[in-house]
């Protein structure tokens, strides 16, 4: 079964993906971020790369908290998160993420996976984590 030929086919996976995909580097900097993920908050690249995670994010103990989390080298699993659109509006999401380590073991980047829920779904995931639900 052949999946990747080319990396200009692995390219247009990750970037055409149906799943909004992102990384940070450990200073919590984006380094990268999938088109799927750019439309659905309205973002360009030069307005996403290169930005502190955190600006795009609605709720500043959330993002910490899920930086900290990495930082330690945890994952991160099915996060409930509230993300700014560019029109002021919010996205609504569920977030997995771990860290990729470099050679030497240290801090390279995360693999952030972040998939749309409605407010219902991200009001029962938050009611879960307030219960002890997350590691």
């Amino acid at each position: 079964m052949k999946v990747f030929s080319t990396f200009e086919d692995l390219d247009n996976y990750l970037n055409n993906h149906s799943v909004c995909l992102h990384t940070v580097d450990g200073n919590g900097t984006v380094t990268w971020v999938n088109e799927t993920e750019l439309a659905s908050l309205g973002y360009t690249k030069e307005e996403y790369i290169g930005k502190f995670i955190g600006d795009f994010h609605k709720d500043e103990e959330v993002v910490n908290d899920i930086l900290g989390r990495l930082t330690r080298f945890e994952t991160v699993n099915t996060y409930p998160a509230r993300m700014k659109r560019k029109d002021g509006s919010t996205a609504y999401v569920m977030i997995n993420s771990n860290v990729y380590k470099d050679k030497w073991g240290g801090f390279e980047h995360t693999r952030c996976f972040t998939t749309a829920v409605d407010e219902k779904v991200f009001n029962a995931l938050r009611h879960k984590q307030d219960l002890g639900g997350y590691e």
